[in-house]
């Protein structure tokens, strides 16, 4: 082998190898990009879901209020 072909595949080999840790840096800053804003939407859910539990909680005890109180009627009207 000539040196002009060790050196082309040298500097093919350099190429490459810049090449994959190029790609490899983009995609973990992608993925990072990614976990954030699954995180931040897992959060929004979970969030969601509290002020959901807590508006049911306070229907059931209106509800049970209420139907304490008309118990209390029924028992007093008999």
């Amino acid at each position: 082998m000539e040196y002009a072909e060790l050196g082309m595949i040298g500097v093919v080999a350099v190429l490459f190898t810049g090449l994959i840790k190029f790609l490899q840096t983009t995609l973990i800053a992608k993925v990072e990009e990614v976990k954030g804003v699954t995180i931040k939407l897992i959060d929004r859910w979970n969030f969601s879901d509290k002020q959901a539990d807590d508006r049911h909680e306070k229907l059931l005890e209106e509800l049970s209020k209420v139907k304490e109180d008309l118990n209390y009627l029924k028992g007093r009207a008999t």
